[in-house]
């Protein structure tokens, strides 16, 4: 079951909660008591050792599926919400890793979050990628790497780099493959477990340009390829 927080896309967020089954092909929109108040640009990971969606809204907070509800926690650190910022986990280590977004500065402030210590933990990467919003991240389960690819800088310029991030010693590589997509921001990127690769979909340089193109990127060639 995957679980979805929704954001309308505009002004203000949607006040709803979806799950989807992917075996059904079926979305159920589910009834909560409580929950947190999303702002426009929230990210949201799912943890899957833990089976929570963990979510920042400046505010950290966890929805259990299985009893429909959502927890405030309270760690006693947090970083900056930063709206449009990428959330991922890092299945090897068991945390989540939050980068980027508006207001955040560069990617070289990493934070890490550990539900089952409820901490949040700040480190500097030292040189990393410049500052964006509008990126995407996948963890590729393979290498242990986290990859990201472009986003929008805070010019609203696109941009079209890879990156690779090392959890484990905290450190930031520039990819440079041979082909690349073409610049870009508000695209998807997830980690495909069958074929070891990453798959990105979409995003474009403003939301009245997108395009509908899918790219394979391969970290052990260090190449992508358009499908």
């Amino acid at each position: 079951m995957v679980v979805l927080a929704t954001d309308a896309g505009q002004d203000a967020p949607l006040a709803e909660n979806w799950t989807y089954d992917l075996r059904n092909d079926s979305w159920q929109q589910r009834a909560l008591d409580k929950r947190p108040e999303f702002l426009n640009g929230t990210a949201a990971a799912l943890d899957t050792e833990s089976h929570r969606l963990i979510a920042f809204t400046g505010e950290t907070w966890a929805y259990d599926p299985a009893a429909n509800s959502w927890q405030q926690m309270h760690p006693k650190n947090s970083p900056m919400f930063g709206a449009f910022s990428a959330f991922v986990y890092d299945e090897k280590d068991d945390r989540l890793i939050l980068l980027g977004g508006e207001d955040r500065g560069s990617l070289s402030d990493v934070w890490a979050y550990d539900f089952n210590h409820d901490l949040w933990t700040e480190s500097d990467a030292g040189s990393g990628p410049s500052a964006r919003l509008y990126t995407a991240v996948a963890y590729d389960a393979r290498f242990g790497r986290l990859i990201l690819f472009a986003g929008m800088s805070p010019s609203d310029h696109a941009l079209n780099d890879t990156w690779s991030y090392d959890p484990a010693t905290n450190r930031w590589v520039q990819l440079k493959p041979q082909t690349s997509p073409p610049a870009r921001g508000r695209h998807a990127m997830a980690f495909d477990s069958e074929s070891g690769h990453i798959v990105m979909f979409s995003g474009g340089v403003d939301p009245l340009n997108y395009r509908r193109d899918s790219w394979i990127f391969d970290l052990g060639t260090n190449n992508w390829s358009k499908q």
